[in-house]
């Protein structure tokens, strides 16, 4: 809606309604793939006029050329393909919830489906038939492919059994600790945090040129599964700039629990509903 969201903003889906969607699998048996565009954003259309400079390399270096379609990058491009993804799917007979700009519903009189997008990343579940029939309408405006569920937003999505959904951050997990080279400790932690140390400002700064991209990473983690690390994140953020002696033993001592917590998962289970 104009009044909501920016040229420059694409709405996404909220991780509660995720999780709502992911029960709602499990308790209706659902059949759910994951649809896969390819070069998303080349689908729409811009609506301002964008002129770029030819680089180095490419035929025609150094002329002027006029952009056509959404790229990414640009700062109309994820709002653009919103924009057309929302029109092919409410012109394929879809129908947005007024909540959730990222939630639609498919009826069909063989029964109806369930599309949630994040971007160009989306997941579709349903009745089996209906959601291969929605399939074959989206694959008329759109070149996709669909998987079983997998990744999705950091997330692994396991729909495999029927009437049980689990999703876990194990693969993202593992990339983080091996991108971040974190070794074991010997001893077990139950918290990622500890109350008796407390991160104070500008107090006994200690330089930490990679404290920025370890903390991002386990607030990536906070944005999927793994809530019991919110908190902690949210009080590493505060120094950013300038972390502290304090912030960096915290900081250890978080990476030390994912690590021993990697592989935590949730369980959507039809028979404990």
């Amino acid at each position: 809606h104009p009044d909501t969201y920016s040229d420059t903003t694409s709405p996404v889906s909220s991780q509660l309604i995720l999780r709502l969607l992911l029960a709602i699998i499990a308790h209706r048996q659902y059949d759910t793939v994951q649809m896969d565009l390819t070069n998303a954003y080349l689908h729409a259309q811009i609506q301002y006029v964008v002129l770029i400079v030819i680089p180095e390399g490419f035929p025609g270096m150094g002329e002027i050329a006029l952009l056509e379609k959404g790229l990414y990058g640009i700062k109309q491009g994820s709002r653009r393909f919103y924009d057309h993804t929302d029109t092919v799917f409410k012109t394929i007979g879809c129908i947005p919830c007024p909540n959730e700009p990222c939630l639609y519903r498919f009826v069909h009189p063989i029964g109806e489906a369930f599309i949630i997008l994040y971007v160009d990343d989306a997941l579709i579940t349903g009745k089996e038939a209906t959601v291969k029939t929605l399939q074959a309408k989206i694959k008329e405006h759109f070149k996709c492919k669909f998987n079983s569920p997998q990744d999705f937003l950091g997330l692994d999505i396991n729909t495999s059994i029927p009437g049980k959904t689990t999703i876990s951050m194990k693969s993202f997990s593992k990339k983080l600790l091996t991108t971040l080279a974190v070794k074991p400790w010997p001893y077990p932690i139950v918290t990622p945090g500890r109350t008796d140390i407390k991160i104070i400002k500008d107090v006994n700064l200690e330089p930490n040129e990679a404290y920025r991209s370890k903390v991002g990473s386990l607030n990536w983690l906070t944005m999927g599964l793994r809530y019991d690390l919110v908190y902690t994140t949210k009080e590493l953020s505060r120094v950013l700039c300038a972390p502290t002696k304090e912030a960096n033993t915290i900081l250890q001592r978080a990476l030390q629990y994912v690590e021993q917590t990697q592989d935590a998962e949730l369980t959507f289970d039809r028979e404990l509903m």
